[in-house]
């Protein structure tokens, strides 16, 4: 949160953090998550990050965000505050495992986020971010 302090224009009042909780195969996960102007009159806008990123990092685009969405943000696996993942069961047998593998825990995530998201969301990502969205939808 503190990060988030020394955006210009950003209100701080505005944002809520928590922990979205959900399990894959036993593994218990933990993901830092965020939420940005939560007027749930306006669409909801999800926004996911790139390799060796974190949420924060959106910091100064979400108050002209803020005028047309909500905005849904977390921290991406293995990165930000979250920790690095231990077991990733056959993930790593093919690139078509590892994507799966992607899509469970993004699928998980969603499901975890229930109470925060509309049925139909917008979703964004950046570059790694960006590919873990395209898998998901």
């Amino acid at each position: 949160m503190d990060v988030f302090l020394s955006v210009d224009g950003l209100e701080v009042s505005k944002l809520r953090s928590f922990y979205t909780r959900f399990e894959i195969q036993g593994e218990q996960y933990t993901v830092r998550t965020h939420v940005y102007n939560d007027d749930r009159s306006k669409k909801t806008l999800v926004f996911t990050h790139g390799y060796l990123m974190a949420a924060v990092f959106y910091a100064r685009l979400l108050p002209a965000l803020a005028k047309h969405y909500r905005i849904v943000m977390f921290d991406n696996l293995g990165f930000g505050l979250n920790r690095r993942v231990q077991n990733v069961g056959d993930a790593l047998e093919s690139p078509e495992k590892a994507e799966q593998w992607l899509v469970t825990w993004w699928e998980k995530l969603i499901e975890g986020l229930h109470a925060e998201l509309p049925p139909k969301f917008y979703l964004t990502g950046h570059s790694a971010g960006g590919f873990q969205s395209m898998l998901y939808a």
